[in-house]
């Protein structure tokens, strides 16, 4: 980007935490704007917002520019991210839940995985502007078979969807859906907008539960993206890898991430069977259990990563950082999962796990190169570990065994602002 006058590594960091932070905002709104017209609608609507600006990035003559145009960017592109939890809790039952998130979550982080790898090699033989529209003539693609194979999956919508139409067909019968009755949906698109976009604020403000667990969550994600900006030091100029293979490194995580994902939904089939034996009674709680090895793992990785970088062969920090990739999507899956099942709206809930999680992702790269460049590789990371073990120790076994009492003072203190 050196044709933009972007030669300094902070302004490049920069450039990558406004596109991320931008997919902490976009689920704020789009989310609960998902509960109220639909998760098609949104889907479809961020998804053309992620391509024209996605085209606007790849034409950018200056900085400002491309900052702009990658802001918009991520939060159209943020429209997936916004629906997950919603589509999961509208299509999948209790028991199938878990695999089907991690089919899902499997596809959400290709992205980062593949995405580095396929940008070096494009970076490398022609423009970097052809990172922008690549990624955007995918995106029309998608937005074409949505076009005519998603449909709608949330409940309230079908159901107004029908009465609208036996409403055209018997004009003179008074109509309503139970949705109606049972949550007041008749005047939720004049009045309820506001409440509905400020709800994910409120669920991390005044859930115990949702705040604790984001805070880890967050951190762990922000430490996942911090290490990935060490790459090209260590890989590149360190053990003298083109960038094409630099991305090929980056394949570490999606190696961790797969192997994570496997074990924990083995995990979850197995707790799953337990307790819903007829002598046993469902615990949500339960989900959080493939947490525990999880935050055990990620400080392995990272003291194997930290520490034999650049003075071992560069597999060795390789494999320690497909470890700590396996033990952060244990961790990833088992709390989103754990959300989706607690919460009456998953969708914004999810919204307040993604907002702070890709903020932390945003800030954590800035303060990186300062940050290894002060502590070195080894002790800069070795402190990460020891932050994710001070978080993790108490924050996981302190909701596991108080959660549902955790939960109770999170749905009082939520009905208390919501009757003002």
């Amino acid at each position: 980007m050196a044709d933009l006058g972007i030669k300094n590594p902070t302004l490049g960091a920069i450039q990558i935490s406004i596109f991320v932070l931008a997919f902490a905002l976009g689920p704020i709104f789009a989310a609960p704007l998902s509960e109220i017209y639909g998760r098609t609608m949104i889907v479809r609507t961020c998804n053309i917002l992620f391509i024209a600006f996605s085209i606007g990035s790849g034409f950018a003559q200056n900085a400002a520019q491309l900052a702009v145009c990658r802001f918009f960017a991520g939060v159209g592109g943020s429209g997936g991210l916004a629906v997950f939890g919603g589509v999961l809790a509208d299509i999948w039952d209790l028991k199938e839940r878990a695999k089907a998130s991690a089919l899902m979550s499997t596809l959400l982080i290709l992205g980062p995985v593949v995405g580095p790898a396929c940008g070096g090699w494009i970076s490398e033989r022609a423009s970097w502007r052809w990172t922008c529209w690549v990624p955007a003539m995918a995106a029309a693609a998608l937005e074409i078979i949505s076009l005519i194979h998603m449909k709608e999956s949330y409940i309230p919508i079908l159901l107004e969807r029908k009465l609208q139409r036996n409403k055209r067909l018997h004009p003179d019968m008074d109509l309503y859906t139970v949705v109606e009755l049972l949550l007041d949906l008749s005047t939720r698109r004049a009045g309820s907008f506001i409440s509905s976009a400020i709800r994910p604020v409120i669920y991390l403000l005044v859930d115990p539960v949702l705040f604790l667990l984001s805070l880890y969550f967050a951190f762990v994600f922000g430490e996942v993206y911090l290490l990935i900006v060490t790459f090209p030091d260590i890989f590149g100029d360190g053990y003298g890898h083109s960038a094409g293979f630099v991305g090929i490194d980056l394949l570490a995580q999606g190696v961790g991430n797969i192997l994570g994902l496997i074990a924990t939904v083995k995990a979850h089939g197995i707790i799953y069977e337990r307790q819903t034996r007829p002598d046993k009674r469902y615990n949500p709680e339960s989900r959080l259990v493939p947490a525990f090895p999880g935050a055990l793992l990620i400080v392995a990785g990272l003291f194997l990563y930290g520490f034999s970088a650049l003075k071992y062969h560069f597999i060795v920090p390789l494999v320690g950082f497909v470890i700590f990739a396996a033990g952060a999507m244990n961790i990833f899956l088992a709390i989103q999962l754990y959300i989706v099942d607690c919460f009456a709206f998953p969708a914004s809930a999810v919204a307040s796990l993604s907002f702070l999680r890709f903020v932390f992702a945003g800030v954590f790269p800035l303060f990186g190169p300062r940050l290894f460049q002060t502590l070195g590789v080894d002790w800069g990371t070795g402190l990460l570990a020891f932050l994710s073990l001070g978080l993790g120790l108490p924050f996981l076994p302190l909701i596991y065994i108080f959660g549902k009492k955790l939960r109770e003072i999170g749905k009082y203190n939520m009905r208390k602002i919501t009757s003002h």
